[in-house]
């Protein structure tokens, strides 16, 4: 077996299509945009370093290194645990120089044995969900339930807010304190996929501008995506997130699609069982892993 070694990516047009190219083809659990998407997004991200990792001179594979965090793992099929975990064991000669005292990965399940070989524990996983809108079960409806408007994104950010605040998505750092007011305007701006708002619901109860849940919603892969979903946190219990889903359920029906998908983080046991309770099935999963140095 030949040395596997890592090349940055040198950022001329040639090469970052070749990326965004492997990028989709090699990384299972990323959500898939256009090739053209993936390439906005290497030229926008110049604090990211992107990587080939080659065996010889044969590019088999990328990866993402941020400070002392490497991400979007793929590798061609057939490579087994051992050599998996040579081309970890590489990735981690770049990141000690950023000088840090832990290592940090998202990796898809695949790898885990390489990773838990090399002492990496599991931090939480996330889950990527699918369900198939021919067998769509306890679906829940109500009143109150109206579409997303532009002048809702003040009030929207506040209940998105307080509806993640001390949740299990905020105290493992996928939704952080103050990512609102940022990430709700880069979800509506079509940074997540072609925004929906004609999908998306939001409810109000009684006063039509008092939002206390919503469930974002936009095409990714042609497909419709939940990016977010959430319901102030006096409000939760009361089957306000079952009425959201399953308003943008008809809804994604109606508009011809056969299928909806959204990611969950391990833990949230509350989001969890709505979502299989109405069919959702988990299709791929991802792990955040680390190693103390």
């Amino acid at each position: 077996m030949g040395e596997f070694h890592l090349q940055i990516l040198k950022k001329n047009e040639e090469e970052i299509r070749e990326f965004a190219e492997s990028l989709i083809h090699l990384v299972k659990e990323m959500d898939k945009h256009t090739v053209e998407d993936e390439i906005e997004k290497i030229r926008g991200f110049y604090h990211i370093d992107h990587y080939f990792i080659l065996q010889d001179e044969r590019k088999i594979g990328v990866v993402k290194i941020f400070q002392g965090t490497f991400y979007y793992l793929g590798i061609e099929e057939g490579y087994d645990t051992d050599a998996v975990s040579q081309i970890i064991t590489k990735i981690e000669e770049y990141l000690g120089g950023w000088r840090v005292s832990r290592l940090d990965a998202q990796i898809r399940d695949i790898y885990l044995p390489a990773m838990q070989k090399l002492g990496y524990t599991v931090e939480f996983g996330r889950y990527k969900m699918s369900l198939d809108l021919s067998r769509v079960t306890n679906m829940q409806h109500g009143e109150g339930i109206r579409t997303y408007q532009e002048a809702d994104m003040p009030i929207l950010i506040d209940m998105v807010t307080d509806a993640y605040r001390n949740s299990k998505d905020e105290k493992v750092g996928i939704f952080k304190p103050g990512m609102a007011s940022t990430e709700l305007p880069n979800i509506v701006n079509g940074k997540f996929g072609r925004f929906r708002p004609d999908l998306t619901s939001v409810f109000t109860s009684q006063d039509p501008d008092y939002i206390e849940g919503a469930c974002l919603v936009s095409i990714t892969e042609n497909q419709p995506f939940v990016v977010l979903i959430g319901v102030r946190r006096s409000a939760q219990g009361n089957g306000i997130g079952r009425k959201l889903m399953s308003w943008v359920v008809d809804r994604v029906i109606e508009a011809g699609y056969q299928e909806i998908k959204l990611w969950v983080t391990s833990g949230n046991e509350a989001a969890e069982q709505l979502y299989k309770s109405m069919g959702f099935e988990t299709i791929s999963s991802i792990y955040h892993m680390y190693r103390s140095l």
